[in-house]
């Protein structure tokens, strides 16, 4: 009986100092620092919507920000100020989130309105063209020239060219939703993962298949092409962000620093790269070096992130509706 009692004891005492450590490196991730003089500067952050913020992404010219949310809305800020401008609201019956692109002239927004494709004109204040794009849903949407592409809970990845919204091409690529695309302008490529974990790359705009390659133990959540081209980096479930070459199907890099699913990742240059999780955390790398450079907690699920290498600044949208705003010096 001593002995059961002395282990039972000894188990008490490792709970006790585990959970002690665990509270402790909680704690020291939670506090935002840089561990060396890097120029990112903090710039505002604001309430933007009642619920999710699952998509934002600037204009070409960086005078605008479009976000899309849970609540059903699409909400335009002029990013001088962050003053809204204007509020798109729809009325489908679905908790859904809503992504988004700008047109290459920035005359159009395009956004996905449950399984709908909608172009919204930015000038008149109104709305051109509806077509169904995806059973089921519409998971992520992004711009490709005169054209967006997009990709859904059907399994599919499609082009649709603006501003009729005329299906160009499409490619069933998996038996599972996508969740997520990207477009190198430099070699007219389109990335993209989704549910099952896989990647896959094909030409643009004949959607060609070039590779398809599963090296994410868990559901790839985001995909980003770095802005020279040529290198793009996937985020997964599993807290993983590897980094590829476009024409090889075996990642170059792993990042790990993330607790949980990596829920956004975006290049900034040839040397930064930015990451959100479901561990509240945004994480900053200098991913040629493999080594993080900076964090911040902003007390939520980070759902959202684009950069705008025009205004330099770096947008962050989270569970709770809020968005966070960061300047890259």
């Amino acid at each position: 009986m001593k002995q059961k009692a002395w282990v039972v004891s000894f188990l008490i005492l490792g709970g006790i100092l585990f959970l002690f450590t665990c509270a402790k490196v909680v704690r020291q991730t939670s506090e935002f620092r840089f561990t060396e003089r890097i120029p990112f500067v903090k710039e505002t952050n604001f309430v933007a919507h009642k619920s999710y913020v699952f998509y934002g992404v600037f204009s070409s010219d960086g005078t605008y920000l479009a976000t899309g949310s849970a609540d059903r809305t699409v909400r335009l800020w002029q990013t001088k100020n962050w003053q809204q401008v204007g509020e798109i609201q729809e009325t489908y019956s679905q908790i859904w989130g809503m992504p988004l692109a700008f047109s290459s002239d920035d005359r159009y927004v395009v956004y996905g309105a449950y399984d709908t494709l909608v172009l919204w004109d930015m000038r008149e204040k109104r709305i051109l063209a509806k077509k169904k794009g995806h059973h089921g849903g519409i998971q992520t949407i992004k711009k490709a020239e005169d054209m967006v592409v997009s990709g859904g809970s059907d399994g599919f990845v499609r082009l649709w060219r603006l501003p009729d919204l005329s299906l160009v091409k499409e490619r069933k690529i998996s038996s599972r939703e996508i969740w997520s695309v990207a477009y190198d302008p430099q070699k007219r490529v389109i990335v993209a993962g989704g549910e099952d974990g896989s990647i896959s790359v094909f030409t643009f705009p004949e959607l060609v298949p070039i590779y398809t390659t599963k090296e994410h133990l868990l559901p790839v959540e985001y995909v980003s092409v770095a802005p020279g081209g040529k290198i793009f980096a996937s985020g997964g479930g599993e807290g993983v962000i590897f980094l590829w070459d476009e024409m090889s199907a075996t990642p170059l890099k792993a990042l790990r620093g993330h607790v949980g699913a990596v829920l956004v990742v975006t290049f900034l240059d040839d040397t930064y790269l930015v990451s959100g999780g479901e561990d509240d955390m945004i994480l900053f790398w200098d991913w040629r070096q493999e080594k993080i450079v900076g964090m911040e907690n902003v007390g939520s699920d980070v759902m959202a992130l684009q950069y705008d290498p025009v205004s330099k600044k770096i947008f962050v949208g989270t569970r709770q509706g809020d968005v966070h705003i960061w300047r890259f010096q």
